[in-house]
């Protein structure tokens, strides 16, 4: 659509076994909430109020069925709007609700919506500035931790190629400091600074999964998308 601004879309409908982003779907709808408005508070900037409502569908292939909408109506009145402070009741009522009916292709009725408005990256941090940047990154197993840029110049040893036992070139990044976080899991994840993007997470080393157990890590700087074509999507 012309003119439309890039969003950032949440979808936990699809089976568990589908991928780790599923993982969702293992646990409470406040869990799952909480964790992902941690990541845009870590990752992003907001830059607008939310806005929360219930919405109830005719669902193809699926009797209507009037509960939803007088309980939603004797809980939280208009419930087109949702005020912030009953998002967390709004979250748990999903889960009382759950599971829900669906139809063959797993289509509900009952949507809460959650519709956040917050700006992603908008520059490109270069490799040959990067030593002493304080950095952050998001790993899938250790979440969100910061260190300081040491090196642009590691070899990461034989851990590349399409077997992970090639030699690789001494143009990764290399990150230290007493509170950074990794382990396996974390590959593909995004390194950054505010709404700067530095790069994309390979590896590290490490005796846990916990702050201050990774004893460096490293990823490839963002500048070398280029070289496959690609740019990063700048809100």
């Amino acid at each position: 659509m012309n003119g439309a601004s890039p969003a950032a879309v949440t979808y936990v409908g699809l089976p568990i076994s589908s991928g780790g982003a599923h993982s969702l779907g293992r646990m409470s709808r406040r869990a799952a909430h909480n964790r992902t408005m941690g990541f845009l508070r870590t990752c992003t900037e907001f830059v607008g109020p939310a806005d929360y409502s219930f919405a109830v569908s005719d669902v193809p292939e699926l009797q209507t069925d009037p509960f939803f909408n007088a309980e939603l109506w004797r809980r939280f009145g208009d419930y087109v709007t949702i005020n912030q402070d009953r998002v967390a009741d709004a979250l748990d009522f999903l889960d009382e609700i759950d599971p829900q009916p669906t139809n063959q292709w797993n289509m509900a009725p009952v949507w809460f919506w959650d519709g956040q408005y917050f700006r992603t990256v908008v520059a490109d941090a270069a490799r040959a500035g990067m030593v002493g940047d304080c950095v952050c990154h998001r790993g899938a197993t250790t979440g969100t931790s910061c260190g300081t840029i040491e090196s642009i110049t590691h070899d990461p040893g034989s851990l590349c190629g399409p077997n992970r036992n090639g030699e690789c070139a001494s143009t990764w990044v290399r990150v230290t400091g007493p509170n950074l976080a990794c382990s396996g899991g974390d590959s593909g994840g995004p390194w950054f600074n505010g709404g700067t993007a530095y790069g994309i997470h390979k590896s590290g080393a490490s005796s846990g999964t916990g702050q201050g157990q990774c004893s460096r890590a490293s990823f490839m700087s963002i500048n070398y998308i280029g070289r496959l074509g690609l740019t990063t999507l700048k809100g």
